[in-house]
């Protein structure tokens, strides 16, 4: 069973509010999120338009389609999905039983509907605690699909990710989105002691892999690949009045490791026995 629905970025900004507060790096304005109910994994894309999204569909069908009858999918009944022929038709030929939602009846399409909020918030939390501007948030998008992909929900025993492709996931790369990232230029080095870097904002990983990240160049103000890079998730070419919450995080964290609190040792007291003690009248 699938489960799809159109979501909306909040109207938020860590900065500034603006009437263009929800508009991506690239004009985008709007996601799509699929859910499977079987495996609770998430797939998604971001949107420069709300318009039905028919050949990302096609494509998504493709791939993941299982082989099994009793296919069926929940959708609302906006003009983007559910009441557009040319979606119905799509699923039908794939198989699908189309059960549209009730009118303002969004817990009728739970998990898809639960997931827009989840994503809302997480979008929001990465934002904030990287201290970055709302331009980015289709990164984040990505970026958290990733992570929650690989957690296991309250019921299962293992994580949506190890259910759909059975491999264990390995998060040992992951690092803070956000955070500083050193890439080194392609090329040979004009001189040895002539700096040769560029500093970034790290903004996730390209798609199945964990060896070429993406990354933001700050001085070009372009969105680059790249793989020979450092990360600073201190951030520590900043000064320390403006380093983000995730520093600051870090930092707190760091120091307890480093210097953990002692730990008290519960005092015995020591009473005498019953036999010892003497009444006394008042």
């Amino acid at each position: 069973m699938e489960r799809i629905a159109y979501g909306n970025l909040p109207w938020f900004d860590p900065h500034k509010h603006r009437d263009d507060d929800y508009i991506g790096l690239n004009g985008e304005t709007s996601w799509i999120l699929v859910t499977d109910h079987f495996s609770r994994m998430k797939h998604g894309d971001t949107r420069v338009l709300k318009a039905s999204p028919i050949h990302w569909l096609r494509d998504f069908l493709e791939k993941h389609t299982p082989a099994c009858s009793g296919k069926y999918v929940f959708m609302d009944q906006g003009g983007e999905l559910c009441n557009n022929p040319e979606v119905r038709k799509l699923f039908t030929q794939f198989g699908y039983d189309i059960r549209p939602t009730g009118a303002d009846a969004s817990n009728q399409n739970a998990p898809v509907e639960r997931g827009h909020l989840v994503v809302a918030n997480a979008i929001w939390a990465l934002l904030l605690g990287a201290n970055l501007p709302i331009k980015f948030w289709p990164y984040a998008f990505h970026f958290w699909l990733r992570i929650d992909n690989s957690m296991a929900s309250q019921d299962q025993l293992v994580s949506p990710n190890y259910i759909t492709t059975g491999k264990k996931d390995n998060l040992s790369a992951l690092r803070t989105f956000g955070c500083r990232v050193w890439v080194r230029p392609p090329g040979r080095r004009s001189a040895k002691l002539i700096p040769n870097f560029h500093k970034g904002i790290f903004l996730g990983f390209i798609p199945n892999t964990d060896k070429n990240i993406i990354w933001y160049d700050t001085e070009t103000h372009v969105v680059k690949i790249a793989k020979h890079v450092r990360f600073d998730e201190g951030m520590n070419d900043l000064p320390p009045d403006l380093v983000p919450p995730n520093v600051v995080h870090l930092q707190h964290t760091q120091m307890e490791n480093l210097f953990p609190p002692k730990q008290r040792k519960p005092q015995s007291i020591s009473l005498p026995s019953t036999s010892t003690l003497s009444p006394t009248l008042w």
